[in-house]
């Protein structure tokens, strides 16, 4: 791709860990991406560089969907 579009949100789940969270999902799902510590004091967020082929995309969305609503 040409460019990025980056996300930074925030998962409303309690005691929320961004840091195990993104080693959680690149180990399980394949995907990549920076935890809200990388940016401050941010334990709840995560940033998402969109820059996958557009045909990627959903399933990597889906995929933490899957994880942000399995969390525990």
């Amino acid at each position: 791709p040409d460019g990025a579009f980056y996300v930074f949100p925030k998962a409303n789940k309690p005691n929320f860990d961004s840091v195990r969270f993104a080693k959680q999902l690149l180990e399980q799902h394949r995907v990549s991406i920076s935890p809200g510590q990388a940016f401050g004091d941010y334990p709840a967020f995560f940033r998402l560089a969109v820059s996958l082929p557009a045909a990627q995309i959903p399933n990597a969305v889906k995929a933490i969907g899957k994880e942000i609503d399995a969390w525990s």
